[in-house]
């Protein structure tokens, strides 16, 4: 088969090393559709006892392949690492409180006391964390040297 004669076709399993990412969009999701639709083709001709459950773990390999899981937990406040980074550099009290609370001079008592014990709760938390990592020996395993 000619080079004009295969343009239309998604590549087989030799001609995949051929695909690289080039082209527009929608030719790289046909071309990626139709791989994914062969490669589905023959798992299913291959592998015909496998059942429904068995398929759908099949299915999760492919999935993770194209979309790998993250990294776990929540990411980390920028604001929060921000007020961290200057409490450990030494600011405390009205000056850290006036530069990471937003309009904090406008606020009443309550509202202050609020928001400055929840900053410095997270501060805390922060710090807390740091420690418990960078204490965290370098084998876990307890293995004799």
């Amino acid at each position: 088969m000619s080079e004009t004669e295969n343009k239309g076709r998604p590549p087989t399993g030799n001609d995949l090393s051929k695909v690289d990412g080039s082209g527009s969009a929608e030719m790289q999701l046909t071309e990626a559709t139709g791989i994914a639709q062969r490669v589905g083709k023959e798992i299913t001709a291959n592998f015909r006892s496998l059942a429904p459950r068995q398929r759908r773990g099949v299915v999760t390999a492919f999935r993770r392949q194209l979309f790998p899981p993250a990294k776990p937990g929540r990411r980390r406040s920028k604001e929060i690492t921000a007020a961290y980074t200057d409490w450990a550099a030494g600011m405390r009290g009205l000056a850290l409180y006036r530069k990471h609370i937003r309009r904090f001079e406008h606020m009443g008592y309550w509202q202050r006391k609020v928001k400055t014990r929840a900053l410095m709760d997270a501060i805390r938390a922060r710090n807390r964390r740091e420690r418990k990592t960078s204490n965290r020996p370098a084998d876990l395993h307890g293995s004799a040297s």
